[in-house]
């Protein structure tokens, strides 16, 4: 029996048009139906081939879940910039594959995802979730987030909610 190689490492200029493509069909899979059509599209053509590898080049803080020579999935970190909360980064996005979904590879690159906020950033992570995508709320929850706050984003007039959870 063959075994598959899964790691998660920083994303690498060459990695650009697999990410779009994992960003392409998570977006899709996770929003249709939530945020409305014409808008998801646009957000999701905003981030073409050349948007990623600006975002990769640029350090973009980055990091792929590749599964045999697939990227199923990616996840991105920054400095939190909201104040109020006793945490120095944030997980921005983070995404798999819709085929990928559900096989615990989430769990595995969240975690090593929080690590990498904590070694760049310091102890503290918060992660936003649109309180209508039930998939993400109940994920961060199993993963030990505490919900600390309710924010309203627009979409085309739709008001959302989006839930913070943190990980001290």
């Amino acid at each position: 029996m063959a075994t598959i190689d899964i790691q998660i490492r920083e994303a690498r200029s060459g990695d650009a048009a697999a990410i779009s493509a994992a960003h392409n069909a998570a977006w899709q899979n996770v929003y249709s139906g939530i945020i409305p059509g014409m808008t998801l599209n646009r957000m999701i053509a905003r981030r073409d081939l050349t948007w990623w590898k600006k975002a990769i080049g640029n350090g973009g803080n980055i990091r792929v879940l590749v599964f045999g020579e697939d990227i199923a999935g990616y996840a991105s970190i920054r400095r939190n910039f909201r104040g109020g909360y006793r945490v120095m980064g944030e997980i921005c996005e983070l995404y798999l594959k819709p085929e990928y979904q559900g096989t615990g590879l989430g769990g595995r690159l969240f975690l090593e995802t929080l690590k990498a906020v904590r070694r760049k950033y310091g102890s503290g992570c918060i992660v936003w979730a649109l309180r209508q995508n039930d998939r993400a709320c109940s994920f961060y929850r199993h993963m030990g987030g505490k919900e600390v706050a309710v924010s309203v984003d627009r979409f085309d007039g739709v008001a959302l909610e989006k839930v913070a959870f943190v990980w001290d």
